[in-house]
């Protein structure tokens, strides 16, 4: 055959060899470009993730963020995106209405050991931190995971010295746990702390702060809330309102206050209240005061936030004075077993504000706060005993929790007992 009779096939051979070689090529630059997409995703659901917030407790309708973050891992973990298991057990753990998540939990903890043991050798100190987080005795439930300090400090510690601060963090805050080694913690914890992690500058700041370093504290208070952290601008602006650390300000504490409030910070909204009521940092304010208040007891079931937004509406301070909506905020703080709200709820029962005259309901809850040492409930639970309403008509009684009162200093116990009581 000649060259020209041959060509025919040459020709079909390289066509064929040009056609493998360039579907093998979009072949693999599909799964360049999927690998990539899916990076991108796991990258964008991680950071919700490894802010921390909620994800022990959270629903989709009030976690938007976290639920959108839950649905990429689960995609990822659907295509075998190993990077994805750790965080999805521990979504799966922390949802409050997703059925048998513990069991999904469990499933996605053992997976994700499986696939980070099998590429614990990458060099990934992500990979690494969470085999820390799963071994960590102190961190996040993972299921069917021995919890073990050694073997959660040998993983952060190989993440912490190639400069992770999340490693340094954690290895810091694992060794903390122990007194003998806590020079070494402070010094991992400042390493992390001085790449601007935000988390170790705040838990830093706490530590300073209670050893009464208040210097040291405002140094990491202020690294932290120079970068948006609302708990580090409620912790300094606490700093300002009592002249720790820096010359008290309560204009500067306002100002933090302000800023951690805004954020929807509900101790920084509560704690605005208080200064608008009283007037410290800024012009008195009560219906400032009470806007705070209800932000912040909207939010968080805090008997303060509800105490103090009942007393608001009970005297019509910055808002219409409504017994009603009074008595709403004082049950909310009493049936939590709060001994302030229990006293305020028993007056109102006393004086038939906001609900019906009745003084069984108002012993009722005089007695929950008074046996909780609330002086005040104590005198009003002696006068009812003294004038027999509510209860049958008992002196001793009377005496007995006026005297309790008494003892707690209290002045009105103390005149009705007489200039020789504690005889």
């Amino acid at each position: 055959m000649t060259e020209r009779e041959n060509l025919p096939a040459k020709l079909a051979a390289q066509y064929l060899a040009a056609t493998t070689e360039k579907r093998g090529s979009l072949v693999a630059r599909g799964m360049a470009a999927l690998r990539k997409d899916n990076d991108a995703l796991y990258r964008q659901a991680r950071m919700v993730f490894d802010r921390g917030d909620g994800i022990r407790n959270w629903n989709a309708a009030d976690n938007p963020a976290i639920s959108s973050a839950f649905k990429i891992f689960q995609q990822l973990a659907d295509q075998k995106y190993g990077k994805a298991y750790y965080p999805l057990s521990i979504l799966y753990g922390g949802c409050q209405n997703i059925e048998e998540g513990q069991t999904r939990a469990r499933h996605f903890t053992q997976m994700a050991l499986e696939w980070c043991l099998a590429n614990q050798t990458s060099e990934d100190v992500e990979l690494w931190c969470d085999l820390g987080d799963m071994h960590n005795p102190n961190g996040f439930v993972a299921y069917g995971v021995t919890q073990s300090k050694e073997i959660a400090e040998a993983w952060y510690r190989k993440a912490a010295e190639q400069g992770d601060a999340r490693g340094q963090r954690e290895l810091g805050l694992i060794l903390h746990c122990n007194p003998q080694e806590n020079e070494e913690a402070f010094f991992w914890m400042r390493k992390a702390a001085e790449q601007g992690d935000s988390i170790v500058q705040i838990i830093l700041g706490d530590l300073y702060d209670l050893d009464a370093q208040y210097e040291e504290a405002v140094y990491w208070f202020r690294k932290a809330a120079d970068q948006s952290n609302d708990d580090a601008q409620f912790s300094l602006g606490r700093m300002y309102e009592y002249g720790h650390g820096v010359e008290q300000d309560d204009a500067q504490a306002v100002y933090w206050f302000r800023k951690a409030a805004e954020q929807g910070y509900e101790m920084g909204q509560w704690e605005l209240g208080l200064m608008y009521v009283s007037g410290r940092g800024v012009a008195q304010d009560n219906e400032q005061a009470t806007y705070w208040f209800r932000k912040a007891a909207g939010q968080d079931d805090s008997w303060d936030y509800q105490c103090d937004l009942g007393e608001m509406y009970k005297e019509g301070r910055g808002v219409s004075q409504d017994d009603k909506q009074a008595v709403y905020w004082f049950r909310k703080a009493a049936e939590q077993d709060d001994e302030r709200g229990q006293a305020n709820l028993g007056e109102m029962y006393r004086e038939g504000r906001g609900v019906s005259q009745d003084d069984k309901q108002a012993v009722y809850w005089f007695r929950k706060a008074a046996e909780q040492d609330d002086e005040w409930a104590q005198v009003n639970l002696g006068w009812m005993y003294a004038d027999g309403r509510g209860v049958e008509q008992d002196d001793e009684q009377a005496d007995y929790w006026v005297r309790k009162a008494a003892e707690q200093g209290n002045p009105v116990a103390q005149e009705i007992l007489g200039i020789d009581w504690e005889k």
